[in-house]
Parts: structure tokens; sequence; C-alpha cells
């Protein structure tokens, strides 16, 4: 029951996010060509390359992402190592959520107060002390 609860919020706040946050495009009324995919994905990957602080957040996307395929190996992890429970599993999991919504409310407030550049730079130094 809990579960199909919080599952329904979840789709529910996807669904305000995204009508909130994406606009559809307007329509375009030139007839000028269109830019292919690889053409918008090499200017967008200009604009990062460009940009230290953006470049920074996406080396450390990549990096957290990468990290995401061992989450497949948890259950075996908690089960033979830390001799825990699925509900064990399930507790490690949720702090890892509740870390990451902390951790991005505290970011969000650094940026605001000290600007992108100071943020991302902290970020870098994090992410080579971690390294």
């Amino acid at each position: 029951m809990t579960d199909s609860l919080t599952f329904t919020l979840a789709a529910a706040l996807v669904i305000i996010g995204i009508r909130h946050w994406i606009r559809p495009a307007p329509a375009s009324t030139d007839d000028s060509p269109r830019l292919t995919f690889l053409a918008t994905l090499r200017s967008g990957l200009a604009v990062v390359f460009e940009r230290p602080a953006i470049r920074a957040f996406v080396v450390i996307g990549v990096m957290v992402n990468m990290g995401m395929v061992t989450t497949a190996l948890w259950p075996e992890l908690v089960e033979s190592r830390l001799y825990g429970t699925a509900t064990d599993l399930g507790w490690i999991m949720v702090a890892g959520m509740v870390g990451s919504i902390v951790g991005g409310l505290i970011v969000g407030s650094l940026e605001g107060r000290f600007g992108v550049e100071y943020v991302a730079s902290g970020e870098r130094g994090a992410t080579r002390i971690w390294l």
C-alpha cells in the first residue's frame, strides 16, 4: 500500500514538473533547414567544454552514473557481507536518496549565495579528494 502511494506521488510530481517546466516549441513559420541530431549534439558539447562550471557538473554526473552500475550487486553485498535483510537494503537505498536531496539543497543554496563558479570549483576539489 505504501509503495503504491509513493509511486503515485512520484508520478504526479513528474507530471506537474513536465507541465510546468517543459513548454512546447513555437511552430516554425520560416523555411529554414532544421539542424540534424549530430549538429545539435556538437553544439551542445561545445557549450559544455567551453564553460568550466558546466563541464565540472557534467564530469561529476558521468562519474556518479558510472557508479550506478554496481547497484545490481547491492542485494548480494548486504546479504553476504553486512548480514542484512531486504529491509536493511531498503534503508541503505533510502539513505542514499535522502543524502542526494539534502546535498542538492545545500549546493543550491551555495550557488545562490556564492555563484556557480564557486560551487563548481568546490565540486572539482571534492572530486579530486575522492579520487
